[in-house]
């Protein structure tokens, strides 16, 4: 099960804390993402 589909169910299931942790652990994911892919262009300029 996909962590998107495990908020959904939490969230369906009257877990809103459950789903909105999760949903916080996305949103973690996407900034490291977002902050790695930024890092990796900066240093390839670099090169």
């Amino acid at each position: 099960m996909t962590l998107p589909l495990n908020v959904e169910l939490l969230y369906q299931d009257y877990q809103a804390a459950a789903a909105f942790a999760s949903a916080m652990l996305l949103v973690r994911i996407a900034f490291a993402t977002l902050a790695l892919k930024a890092w990796v262009a900066r240093h390839e300029e670099h090169v």
